[in-house]
């Protein structure tokens, strides 16, 4: 990925904040049903959140998200099979985007947001 200084920066800050919120919250650990911290902010509030990093990373991503094709025929097939089960521990709208890009890559965000990068 080809990225200006100025891109790849913003990028690394909006991960660590993510990374920090989740940590210091408890997000990661905890979900929305409270876990071993407890619930530190609301389901609203993780999912609003996530919402505007995706909103962020949707358009970095712009003319990259694959809709269709054979991997994305084969992420669609396996999210089906492990998001009920994510579900029942973690009620928020999940969202599975797979990124054109020719690095080995994943990511998720508070709230549902989830980025498979294609390799």
């Amino acid at each position: 990925m080809n990225m200006n200084p100025f891109a790849r920066t913003r990028a690394a800050f909006v991960g660590a904040a993510i990374i920090g919120t989740s940590a210091v919250f408890g997000v990661g650990v905890s979900g929305c049903k409270g876990g071993r911290f407890g619930n530190m902010i609301s389901k609203s509030q993780e999912t609003s959140l996530g919402n505007d990093a995706e909103r962020d990373f949707d358009n970095e991503f712009r003319g990259r998200i694959v809709t269709s094709g054979p991997q994305y025929d084969r992420l669609m097939r396996v999210a089906d099979k492990i998001l009920p089960l994510a579900r029942r521990d973690y009620d928020v709208p999940f969202r599975v985007k797979l990124v054109r890009d020719n690095q080995v890559n994943a990511f998720a965000l508070p709230g549902g947001p989830m980025y498979f990068y294609t390799g």
